[in-house]
């Protein structure tokens, strides 16, 4: 019974209760005084493996209270500073985009400037390209509308 309990890793208190009850004898003993023995060593037994298990529980519960204590103190600051470079993150990303907004808009503006410009030094080549540009529109159009029926 040892060799079983012990590679079992049952508790010795309880070990002991079990091997009480599996060496038991009834000779001599009326059969009710035995059956009561057997409850009595049982209800031991039960007894014995709920405080251990109590025990686990609460030895559990502490430690689990403890790393929730380390963890509260730990994750504050880590939070605050996780906060702060996503802000800091945020606003360059803002700055970003504003700066290629406004490159947008100049090069949109010189652009237009510079159509303005040719237009006004060549009028009769831009009426012209646009023209064709006007006449290869519609072609593509046509293009596509038969190409869709």
């Amino acid at each position: 019974m040892q060799s079983v309990c012990a590679s079992r890793k049952i508790p010795p208190a309880i070990a002991a209760h079990l091997s009480a009850i599996i060496n038991y004898e009834f000779t001599g003993l009326p059969m009710e005084n035995a059956v009561n023995t057997l409850a009595k060593q049982g209800q031991g037994l039960v007894d014995a493996a709920a405080d251990k298990v109590q025990g686990g529980i609460r030895d559990a519960g502490a430690t689990l209270s403890n790393k929730v204590d380390d963890l509260r103190g730990t994750a504050a600051p880590m939070i605050r500073t996780a906060a702060g470079r996503a802000q800091a993150m945020g606003r360059k990303g803002l700055d970003a985009a504003g700066d290629v907004a406004e490159n947008a808009r100049d090069a949109a503006s010189s652009a237009a400037k510079a159509v303005i410009r040719y237009t006004k030094e060549n009028p009769v080549k831009a009426l012209l390209i646009a023209a064709a540009s006007g006449a290869l529109l519609l072609t593509l159009a046509k293009v596509v509308k038969s190409a869709r029926d």
